[in-house]
């Protein structure tokens, strides 16, 4: 039953897919898309990801991106403006898995005098720095070892898109430089951005710790649950979120100040430790049962970001802030705490630059602090860890021509000397077809922070169709 499910639902996606690139590809020659301005993009592609430790396919996975943009100037809206809408979807051969139809962004552009306006589901872009910007506050990130490392395999690289949020941001021009505000609803409260799955592996972790901290063998703590869930606040003024930033230039120097007022991406995690008596006598402890608990909290966030370039060189920089909210539980001595209340700093620093008449070559480096633990976890572990963590991370690319590409990403942990490194050579067979081979190889002792992306050790070949 299983396999004739797959098989269907394998063979309606293709069917969409196949669609979606006939109406893209078609849709320019026609009267009406001529005609109406609308312009419409996108992308279908497959990923077969192989186990470098032996354990054959890890992931079969086609996947499609959908967008569609035109002008509403003209068609009754008092200002000038344009629409943007776009789809996503993806299906997994190897687990039988995925979303057929997934709205990503949709969102309406107004044009004023000095002003714009954008109103809808959008991503909200602050950063300056590559990869994880701390000053972009509204979209929550997608966590990369949430599902095991598997947001990395292939070398696609160390970028994260933030998730898109429904929200209302306007841009305002003043002479002197630049004023955003944002406004936002219920971003990231619709769920725990953690698979069931990674959660299962974080409660694994956290009943180990807290056999360490009661001296109990490990094979005589149970766990209530196998994940954990935090309630909403119902309330729409509970739900809402706040941004906003202010820049301007100075010399060669763009600089950004902002300031944010919401939610956490993550609830906060506490665990209560309850002793299982003999059933017989009722009163020898024979085990511990351990009652996983999380609940989002506020935080209240100021940043600075900066950005120049200088010659051939871009350099960056950006730093935010962060004061949670307290919650009580998190120091309450008859509970284990996975999560503090302190504040914490997060901070990137770094530069790149091209090389070649027409660069092909291009290097980038930079170096990331987090205060409050590891970038790949929101919680900690290990009783007494210091909490900061830096990380070096970089990028080369060379193209020798404009068929060829390879590049090289890694990150390395300065604080445990665990690293993650991911080269990928693309063919570009058309202007509109692309094939890749990547690799992902992550290396560490055993609880540092890439070892336990498994399944990032990977080969991944790819396909890319663009439209």
């Amino acid at each position: 039953m299983r396999r004739h499910t797959t098989s269907r639902w394998a063979g309606l996606g293709s069917l969409v897919f196949l669609a979606a690139l006939v109406l893209c590809v078609a849709w320019p020659e026609t009267a009406w898309g001529t005609e109406s301005g609308v312009r419409v993009s996108g992308e279908v592609q497959h990923d077969l990801v192989i186990s470098l430790d032996g354990d054959g396919v890890v992931a079969n996975v086609t996947s499609y991106h959908l967008s569609l943009a035109g002008d509403v100037t003209g068609t009754g809206w008092p200002v000038p403006g344009s629409l943007y809408i776009s789809m996503k979807g993806e299906h997994d051969l190897q687990s039988g898995s995925g979303k057929l139809a997934e709205l990503d962004e949709a969102y309406v552009d107004l044009y004023f005098s000095g002003a714009d306006l954008r109103l809808g589901q959008q991503v909200v872009s602050w950063g300056t720095a590559y990869g994880l910007n701390p000053t972009s506050y509204v979209n929550p990130l997608p966590n990369p070892a949430s599902s095991g490392g598997a947001g990395l395999p292939g070398g696609a690289g160390l970028e994260l898109a933030g998730l898109p949020v429904p929200a209302a941001s306007a841009a305002m021009y003043p002479s002197w430089g630049e004023v955003g505000l944002v406004a936002v609803l219920n971003p990231r409260l619709q769920g725990v951005p953690i698979p069931e799955e990674a959660q299962a592996e974080i409660l694994y972790r956290v009943a180990y710790r807290v056999a360490q901290q009661m001296h109990v063998p490990p094979e005589l703590v149970t766990l209530s649950a196998d994940h954990f869930s935090a309630e909403a606040p119902e309330s729409l003024a509970d739900r809402a979120e706040c941004a906003a930033r202010v820049g301007t230039r100075t010399g060669n120097w763009d600089i950004y100040l902002s300031g944010f007022r919401g939610w956490e991406d993550h609830p906060v995690l506490w665990v209560n430790a309850t002793p299982v008596m003999d059933p017989v006598t009722g009163q020898v402890p024979v085990g511990l049962s351990v009652n996983p608990n999380a609940r989002y909290r506020r935080a209240t966030m100021a940043g600075v970001a900066a950005s120049c370039t200088w010659g051939p060189y871009t350099l960056w920089g950006e730093g935010s802030y962060a004061w949670p909210d307290n919650v009580p539980e998190l120091d309450n001595p008859d509970h284990v705490a996975f999560s503090s209340n302190e504040p914490y700093w997060r901070a990137v620093v770094g530069g790149d630059r091209t090389f070649g008449d027409s660069g092909e070559t291009y290097l980038m480096a930079q170096y990331m602090y987090n205060s409050s633990g590891s970038i790949l976890t929101p919680y900690r572990f290990v009783p007494g860890e210091p909490g900061a963590r830096h990380y070096l991370v970089g990028t080369a690319r060379w193209q020798p021509a404009h068929e060829h590409e390879l590049k090289v990403s890694g990150m390395y942990s300065l604080s445990d000397s665990s690293y993650v490194a991911m080269p990928r050579y693309t063919y570009q067979v058309t202007q509109w077809a692309s094939l890749w081979l990547g690799l992902a190889f992550s290396g560490g002792d055993e609880g540092t922070d890439f070892a336990g992306l498994s399944d990032a050790r990977s080969a991944t070949i790819g396909v890319k169709l663009t439209f």
